[in-house]
């Protein structure tokens, strides 16, 4: 299967967190992070998500927002990893930003 997310990270399925409508799913990536999923309960069970199995996150790269330490904000998003800037690719009005996490992976 072809997709146009940039960003797809395998992890291994660490918790699955049941509701009545929607479930909250954890992976654990390569270097320990932990990244959580929601997704409808019907699809939770249509994947076959449960502990221990392997899984795919698709993030599309604008759906990545970007902040530095000191920048004042607070996000309620759990979903943060610490990196570095490892490239920039400056369009003429946007840019393509790489980060390389502190886990070993990256995210564009």
């Amino acid at each position: 299967m072809a997709v146009s997310a940039r960003n797809q990270l395998t992890g291994t399925v660490s918790a699955v967190a049941m509701g009545a409508v929607n479930d909250e799913v954890e992976l654990t990536l390569a270097g320990g992070a932990k990244l959580v999923a929601i997704v409808t309960h019907s699809s939770q069970q249509a994947l076959g998500l449960a502990k221990g199995k392997e899984a795919i996150a698709l993030i599309k790269a604008p759906w990545v927002t970007l902040a530095t330490e000191d920048c004042g904000l607070k996000f309620s998003a759990r979903n943060q990893f610490a990196g570095s800037v490892s490239t920039i690719t400056e369009g003429a009005v946007n840019a393509t930003v790489h980060i390389k996490t502190d886990a070993g992976f990256e995210i564009v």
